[in-house]
């Protein structure tokens, strides 16, 4: 009786686990995917949805390939489209190139994404 009794705790307990989520990204195809894991060990989850859901962060914009964060232009060559990465970040994109965009007020920057 206290074998079955440990195995019916254990199962209940096991049914509670579950992946840590540690966030969700924008994939190439702009799908939201939930990224579950731990720092350094990630897995992508299935799509969410085919559209992003998340706003561009308020006074962003894009103007004839330069980023307007505020008062602030970024300039990058061949820009063609932003969208959302989450609330501090936009993406960046071109026919060779993406960017990561911090649009922090003060502390705006450009970061070049590597492919592979």
């Amino acid at each position: 009786m206290k074998r079955t009794a440990v195995f019916l705790l254990f199962a209940m307990l096991s049914m509670a686990i579950d992946r840590p989520s540690i966030g969700t990204i924008l994939d190439r195809a702009g799908h939201t995917r939930t990224v579950y894991g731990v720092p350094g060990s990630f897995v992508l989850g299935e799509p969410v949805d085919t559209a992003s859901t998340v706003d561009l962060p308020p006074g962003v914009a894009l103007d004839n390939g330069v980023v307007l964060i505020g008062d602030v232009r970024i300039s990058l060559p061949g820009i063609t489209e932003i969208f959302p990465i989450g609330p501090e970040f936009v993406g960046a994109r071109s026919e060779t190139d993406t960017y990561a965009i911090r649009t922090v007020p003060g502390r705006e920057a450009a970061f070049y994404l590597p492919e592979d």
